[in-house]
């Protein structure tokens, strides 16, 4: 054995050492090295390191696989040229052995061109940046990029050594590399949807998808090599009578040949399975039909855990004379059953586009019923178009699908997580509105966080709400509990990416300051809270007992020195009073929205406007009592000076241009202790603290929250005034008339 591995060694030794020496093998080197700089060069400097760094890497990445087969094929050229192997008859070295030390040095070959071109991009971008670029960025692409050489090599010299001619065996393997990427929708082989940061993130999580796509293409190949390669042995030794020599060479071919084989299948469906996560709807199969669609009701239960979702949907469809329905759909999901009425209905599903045909020359309420994964495209997924577009700096590694503990229902529209009629009237509000008048949403494996709260009503439409409180920009929820640690008396929970010290004192004082407000305003309320750390999420949102926090700081940018105590409490504690206050007195409805860069439809909001006066009225007093409560009366004592000072110069739209001057003096004054202002109404309750003392204070705030709970329309500062004399006996509404407009504005 040892003399066995001592001469294959000393092959791909020998091997390594001719090509090394050939100019061939340099050419093709320096022109994947060339090949990838092109993008840099086209898309120039004004684009982001990260989307740079994903150009160059994963375009090295492709070209370099495709021209390794033509690499290997000197090899063998060079043997027959030589007449090298007649030597196999002569000399005792096995075909077996000939085999193995080949492939050895095929592989060593590809990893240094896969080495040497990475360096090279990494040269180039560090000067187009005009700065050292860490070299690590290129470590995940050299680890994912060696593993696919791996996997190629075997292919390679396999097919190669089976076919006469190399320079054949050359273009049939990078055919069929080809052929296997244009297959696979959205491969991360192309130049522009690799992502570093989807590649690894987090074991508690596991791989990214990136990386999973690409172990299953790499492991679609590696079945396909194994098994030619265990052939080729098998072939090669039966050429001659030195080609057997021991049982276990033969065994050794067999074996190979038995895993490629036993590979193939399982790894071929993990390979499907995982490029249906990239499929998105394309191109509608047909023109929008003329057709009404009206009371569109939803119902959904969406698992978090399994990833399963189950939906059923009913509409009206007035459709005149067309025969057919277009219905688009996420999909992972398939509809199962169709009917109008009692009447079943016959469909057919292509890559998310459901054909319904329809009875003629009547109105239709229409039911289906749909269930399955939801699959998102690669743009919807990363949060960048194939990194293209820079999110935060990066795309979240966090932002998931269904399945791993987090739920994302995202998107209004085409591909969306219900169906949606392909109408002329819902194409011209696409983005704009949703369709359905109704939807329910149910989380049976998550906490029980939402509560059903009635049906709130506007105009011609109603949505059922779920939760009374307020939700994230798109629908999120995670719930994954795998990583934990206590703030105050809050536990955290968080997951991927563990916040870094500064975030964490920050949630540390959120929780603090939440739990005040609490047991301020609700000292009756003794369930424990949580505080979960959302992807995404911007603001902080609070229901009743929880407190989402934005994973990604959002007090970096805020032009104050957050270091100081005073300054953080204040700010942290008028977001949190904001978003408590928010959660207690309001409903909130769907609405979609855009994104504001593409104008395309991106997610949709959970919420409804309501009086400012009120909001800044109640978020501002809350704040300033707690961060008191925190700091001591001190600081209280100086912003109510200050709002005091604001009050005096009035509204601003009244105000004078000398008075202007004066204010800015003022209000920067506030926003150094940490507030972004003094609203005038909140000028009004403080100064009737003053003559009714904070007890009384607190008593109104008590009873007001307690009486507008359960209100499907948000309340005025109108009414809190006039409940506010009836609390403390006297009309009060003279201590506000000063601050607070005399007509109610409208909700």
């Amino acid at each position: 054995m040892f003399r066995m591995v001592q001469r294959v060694g000393v092959v791909a030794l020998f091997e390594s050492l001719l090509q090394w020496r050939a100019l061939s093998f340099w050419l093709l080197t320096i022109l994947a090295s060339a090949v990838s700089v092109i993008p840099v060069l086209v898309l120039g400097t004004g684009i982001s390191l990260p989307v740079l760094e994903v150009n160059v890497y994963t375009t090295t990445a492709y070209v370099v696989l495709l021209l390794l087969p033509f690499v290997f094929t000197s090899v063998f050229q060079r043997d027959v040229r030589y007449k090298m192997h007649p030597l196999l008859q002569v000399r005792p070295l096995l075909s077996f052995e000939y085999m193995l030390g080949k492939s050895l040095a095929a592989l060593v070959l590809g990893l240094l061109a896969v080495l040497l071109t990475l360096c090279g991009s990494w040269i180039v971008l560090s000067v187009i940046r005009l700065e050292l670029v860490s070299p690590f960025a290129a470590l995940p692409f050299l680890l994912v990029n060696g593993a696919m050489c791996l996997c190629f090599t075997l292919l390679f010299v396999a097919v190669i050594a089976l076919i006469d001619v190399p320079f054949l065996g050359a273009i049939f393997c990078s055919g069929a590399m080809i052929v296997l990427n244009l297959s696979s929708p959205a491969t991360p082989l192309h130049m522009l949807n690799l992502h570093k940061n989807t590649l690894f993130y987090s074991s508690s999580i596991g791989f990214g998808p990136d990386l999973s796509l690409v172990l299953n293409q790499g492991g679609f190949f590696l079945a396909i090599a194994l098994g030619l390669f265990g052939v080729v042995l098998l072939l090669s030794q039966m050429k001659t009578r030195y080609g057997m020599r021991r049982w276990y060479h033969l065994g050794v071919a067999l074996l190979l040949c038995v895993l490629g084989g036993g590979l193939m299948l399982p790894i071929t469906s993990a390979f499907g399975q995982t490029t249906k996560q990239y499929l998105d709807l394309g191109v509608p199969p047909a023109q929008p039909m003329n057709a009404i669609v009206s009371h569109y009701q939803l119902d959904v239960t969406a698992y978090i855990h399994s990833g399963q979702l189950e939906g059923k949907a009913t509409f009206q469809l007035q459709s005149g004379s067309e025969k057919e329905l277009l219905l688009a759909l996420n999909p992972g999901l398939q509809i199962q059953r169709v009917t109008a009425g009692q009447q079943p209905i016959s469909f057919r599903t292509q890559q998310g586009w459901t054909r319904l045909t329809l009875p003629s020359g009547k109105a239709l309420t229409l039911t289906l019923v749909y269930a399955g994964k939801l699959t998102l495209g690669r743009e919807n997924y990363v949060g960048t178009a194939g990194g293209m577009i820079d999110v935060l700096g990066r795309p979240n590694a966090v932002y998931r699908f269904l399945g791993q503990g987090i739920g994302v229902l995202d998107g209004n529209g085409a591909g969306g997580w219900y169906p949606l009629p392909y109408v002329q009237s819902l194409v011209e509000a696409y983005g704009s509105r949703l369709p359905f008048d109704r939807v329910s949403v149910r989380l049976p494996e998550a906490e029980h966080v939402w509560q059903a709260a009635g049906i709130f009503k506007q105009e011609t439409r109603q949505i059922e709400v779920t939760k009374p409180g307020y939700l994230p920009s798109v629908f999120v929820v995670a719930f994954d509990t795998q990583q934990q640690m206590r703030l105050d008396q809050t536990p955290l929970v968080y997951h991927g990416i563990q916040p870094d010290q500064k975030a964490l004192s920050t949630y540390r004082l959120m929780s603090r300051l939440f739990n005040e407000l609490r047991n301020w305003l609700e000292p009756q309320n003794k369930q424990p809270s949580t505080a979960i750390v959302l992807p995404f999420l911007r603001e902080p949102v609070i229901s009743t007992h929880l407190l989402l926090l934005p994973e990604h700081s959002l007090y970096s940018s805020f032009p104050i020195d957050l270091e100081d105590e005073t300054v953080t409490s204040s700010f942290v504690g008028e977001k949190v009073a904001a978003a408590w206050w928010s959660d207690a007195l309001l409903q909130e409805m769907v609405l979609a929205k855009r994104n504001a860069t593409t104008g395309q439809p991106h997610g949709f909001s959970f919420f409804l406007e309501w009086p400012t006066n009120l909001k800044g009225m109640l978020s501002a007093y809350s704040a300033i009592n707690m961060t008191g409560r925190i700091l001591g009366t001190t600081y209280k004592g100086r912003v109510y000076q200050l709002c005091l000072e604001r009050g005096e110069y009035g509204d601003k739209a009244k105000m004078k241009p000398e008075d202007m001057a004066k204010l800015s003096v003022v209000s920067e004054k506030i926003q150094k202790l940490g507030l972004s202002d003094c609203p005038l109404p909140t000028v009004g309750l403080m100064k009737l603290e003053k003559k009714e003392g904070e007890a009384k204070i607190t008593q109104v705030l008590q009873r007001f929250l307690t009486a507008h709970q359960q209100d499907m329309r948000p309340p005025t500062i109108q009414q809190f005034i006039k409940e506010a004399g009836v609390t403390l006996g006297r009309d009060v509404s003279a201590d506000f008339k000063p601050y607070v407009p005399e007509e109610m504005p409208k909700p």
